[in-house]
């Protein structure tokens, strides 16, 4: 009877184990460190076909979007010296849970300078993340004149 509440223990134990979710959060003084980073993917491209120099800059961001009247609010950014690679540049955004609010509108922009002159921006919103948008946006970019 013993073995049989014992092994019965030991099976609930292991369902329990295996019921609980893969990211789970843990606390680290005051501060929630999630198990899983959460990122934003995808890539950067123009369709004109010319040649980015070796040292031009390309910067994509991550932005809440969602107050009218007002700056966006930068989440993250990742900025690279093409160092004489050509499009399409791939990107992964990380980003914190909590910089995301409800019901937030979160965008993607993107733009290419050469020794700080715009050569090519982003002049379409790219919405990600909120509003079942998912976690992947693919830039078109247009050339300035």
């Amino acid at each position: 009877m013993k073995l049989w509440k014992m092994l019965s223990g030991v099976a609930l134990a292991v369902a329990m184990v295996g019921c609980t979710p893969a990211d789970q959060s843990s606390v680290k003084g005051d501060k929630t460190v999630q198990a899983e980073e959460l990122q934003v993917t995808g890539s950067v491209f123009y369709r004109q076909r010319i040649a980015l120099p070796a040292e031009a800059v390309v910067t994509i961001k991550l932005e809440d979007v969602s107050r009218a009247d007002a700056p966006s609010v930068e989440i993250s950014k990742v900025s690279f010296v093409t160092a004489g690679k050509q499009v399409p540049f791939d990107f992964v955004l990380p980003y914190r849970a909590e910089d995301v609010k409800g019901m937030a509108r979160i965008n993607v922009s993107a733009r290419i300078e050469l020794n700080g002159k715009l050569l090519f921006i982003s002049d379409t919103a790219h919405e990600v993340i909120t509003n079942n948008r998912g976690n992947q946006a693919n830039v078109n970019l247009v050339q300035v004149k």
